[in-house]
C-alpha cells in the first residue's frame, strides 16, 4: 500500500474535519469543502495511507485505521527577515525528516516559503505534489531585490527537477511557476475550490431596495487583506452621502482588534459592523443581506484565489476586487476591476455599482455561469489531486 503524507500551511483544524468527514458531513465551520477533507476523499478512494500534518495550535494526534493525523503546532513568532527563514527552515526540515523516518512514498506540500529544502527528500525517493492556494507574488508586483531573485531562482530550479505534478487554484499560479521554472516538463493542473449547491441555493437574492447599499468583506483580518483600507472607504463615503452605505465584515484575525478601534475611533460604529467568524448559517445569512461583496486585498499579499470572490459569485452578488485577487480569469463579468491599492478608486467603484442599476443587474446575470465551475466535481481541487495521484501510482507499477 503507497504512502501519501499531507502537509497544510494554514492552520486548520484538520482532525476536526476528519472528525467531521468519517461521519460523511462536510465541516460545518466552513463554507467551502475543505481541502483536507478532498485529501481525506482521495486517500481513502485510492486505498493509500495518509499522515496529515497541520500546525494547529491545538496539539493532538488521531490514528484510525490507515490515517494518522497530527496537529503539530510550530514555534509561535512574528519574526521577520532572516529569523522568519530560520522559523521555517526548522518547520520544514521536522516535516521532512517526518517522511523520511515513515518511508512515506508521495508527498502533499502546500504553500512552503522554502520549498528547495524539499529536494532533501526527493534524494530518498519521495515523490513531489506542489500545492499552491497562494501565489508566489501579488500579480503584478514580483519581488525583484537580491535575496528574492536568488530564492525565486533557487525554487524555479526545484521545480524543474524535483517537483512530480503541480496543483493550484488559479492560472495566476500556474503561469508564476512556469515564469520562475521556464524547462518544467511535468503537469501544472488548475483545481477550483470546491462549494455544495443546497449552500448557496439557501441566499436570497439582494434586495431590491439599495438604500443602504450593504457590501461584505469575507476573510482574514489582515492588514495585507484591505480590511483598513475597507474603514478609509467607509469613511469617505459616509462623509460624502451619509447612512447611504453599509458594511460588513465577517472573519477573524491577528488585526482584528486593532481594526475594532479604529472603526470606533473613526466613528464609524454605525456603518460598519465586526461580526467575526461566522459559521455556514451565519455566513448564509450575511451573504443574504449584501448587495455587493468587495476583496480589496493589497500587494503585499499573494493571494491565490480569494475564496470569497468566487463565494460572492455562488452567493449572486457583484464582486469589487483587483487583479490581486487573481480572479479576472475565472470571474470575468461578475466584476468591478479596481486598480490595487488605491482607496479612491474603490469608492468608486462601490458607488458606481450602487448609483447604476444597468450595471448592477448586468453584473448579477454573469453569476450564474461564472459560478458553474465551483459547483462541478470534476474541476474540484479534491478530483484533481486524484488524479494526480492516480497517476503518480500508475507510473511506478
Amino acid at each position: 500500500m503507497k504512502k501519501v503524507f499531507y502537509t497544510a500551511n494554514g492552520a486548520g483544524d484538520i482532525i476536526g474535519t476528519y472528525r467531521e468527514w468519517r461521519q460523511g458531513r462536510d465541516d460545518r465551520e466552513e463554507v467551502s469543502v475543505t481541502y483536507s477533507g478532498q485529501v481525506y476523499d482521495a486517500c481513502a478512494g485510492l486505498g493509500l495511507q495518509l499522515y496529515a500534518v497541520s500546525p494547529h495550535a491545538r496539539k493532538e494526534v488521531v490514528q484510525e485505521g490507515d490515517f494518522l493525523i497530527e496537529h503539530r503546532p510550530g514555534p509561535r513568532t512574528s519574526a521577520r527577515g532572516v529569523r522568519y527563514y530560520l522559523v521555517e527552515a526548522w518547520r520544514t526540515l521536522s516535516l521532512i525528516c517526518t517522511c523520511i523516518y515513515f518511508r512515506e512514498d508521495i508527498a502533499i506540500v502546500e504553500d512552503c516559503p522554502l520549498w528547495p529544502l524539499w529536494a532533501i527528500a526527493c534524494c530518498f525517493g519521495l515523490r513531489i505534489v506542489a500545492v499552491l492556494h497562494c501565489a508566489l507574488w501579488p500579480s503584478g508586483f514580483r519581488p525583484a531585490s537580491r535575496k528574492d531573485r536568488l530564492l525565486q531562482r533557487l525554487t524555479g530550479w526545484f521545480w524543474e527537477h524535483c517537483v512530480d505534478a503541480s496543483l493550484v487554484v488559479s492560472p495566476e499560479c500556474s503561469r508564476q511557476i512556469r515564469t520562475i521554472a521556464p524547462g518544467l516538463n511535468t503537469p501544472v493542473v488548475v483545481g477550483l475550490s470546491h462549494f455544495r449547491k443546497t449552500f448557496f441555493a439557501a441566499v436570497p437574492p439582494p434586495s431590491g431596495d439599495r438604500n443602504p447599499f450593504r457590501i461584505l468583506f469575507a476573510g482574514r483580518i489582515e492588514r495585507s487583506k484591505g480590511v483598513f483600507d475597507i474603514v478609509r472607504m467607509a469613511a469617505i463615503l459616509e462623509k460624502d452621502e451619509p447612512g447611504r452605505f453599509f458594511w460588513e465584515i465577517c472573519g477573524s484575525g491577528g488585526d482584528e482588534e486593532e481594526l475594532r478601534n479604529l472603526v470606533e475611533t473613526q466613528g464609524l460604529s454605525g456603518r460598519i459592523s465586526l461580526r467575526g467568524k461566522l459559521n455556514q448559517e451565519q455566513m448564509c445569512q450575511a451573504y443574504g443581506r449584501s448587495h455587493a461583496v468587495i476583496a480589496p486585498t493589497t500587494s503585499r499579499f499573494a493571494e491565490g484565489l480569494a475564496k470569497s470572490a468566487s463565494e460572492a459569485t455562488l452567493a449572486g452578488r457583484p464582486l469589487i476586487t483587483s487583479r490581486l485577487c487573481h480572479g479576472l480569469d475565472l470571474l470575468g463579468d461578475t466584476l468591478v476591476e479596481v486598480a490595487p491599492d488605491q482607496v479612491e478608486a474603490y469608492v468608486e467603484a462601490v458607488r458606481r455599482l450602487a448609483d447604476d442599476g444597468a450595471l448592477y443587474e448586468a453584473k448579477l446575470r454573469a453569476c450564474p455561469d461564472a459560478s458553474r465551475p465551483f459547483l462541478d466535481e470534476a474541476q474540484s481541487w479534491g478530483s484533481k489531486l486524484r488524479l494526480i495521484l492516480q497517476d503518480l501510482i500508475r507510473e511506478e507499477l
